[in-house]
């Protein structure tokens, strides 16, 4: 089963009107500097370069790779998950992760009730909004909400410390 790299496009579009300017900035600060405007294009040339670009560059990165991270975990992306949601990408020691997607809350649902796609994972509650999937002492909660345009699926996995 193919994973889909998917990202937000208002951070690309972001990312790509950003490296404009950097460039114009660089053109107009370093390469024909006017007196009044230089140390500004200059200053924004490493703002941008330096803090702007970077973030949206990682943050792309992150968006792009959260589903692997996701599938690391023996839980099945679900096939019609589009992108990750701002930094929720499955990182730190109980991650989250949020992705639009073009499937129904029961799509969602009925694909990790079937056994492959959830590994060794076991079904601990099953509920029309949520799904709670346990192995060993980890426990990951799977539940959709709709939003304005979309509908958003969550993934949270957490370590049981009640074992």
């Amino acid at each position: 089963m193919g994973i889909a790299i998917a990202m937000q496009l208002s951070l690309i579009a972001l990312l790509c009107v950003s490296m404009g300017f950097a460039a114009l900035s660089y053109y107009l600060g370093f390469v024909k500097p006017d007196r009044l405007f230089a140390w500004r294009a200059q200053a924004a040339f490493v703002c941008l370069t330096v803090l702007l670009i970077p973030v949206l560059s990682i943050s792309l990165w992150l968006q792009a790779t959260a589903t692997l991270r996701l599938a690391e975990t023996g839980i099945a992306p679900h096939p019609k998950l589009g992108a990750s949601i701002g930094i929720a990408t499955g990182l730190g020691n109980e991650p989250i992760w949020m992705f639009r997607t073009t499937a129904t809350e029961e799509e969602i649902a009925e694909f990790y009730r079937n056994r492959q796609h959830r590994q060794d994972w076991e079904i601990l509650n099953d509920s029309p909004i949520f799904l709670i999937l346990g192995k060993d002492r980890q426990r990951m909660t799977v539940g959709t909400h709709s939003g304005r345009q979309s509908i958003v699926v969550t993934y949270s996995l957490s370590e049981d410390s009640s074992n």
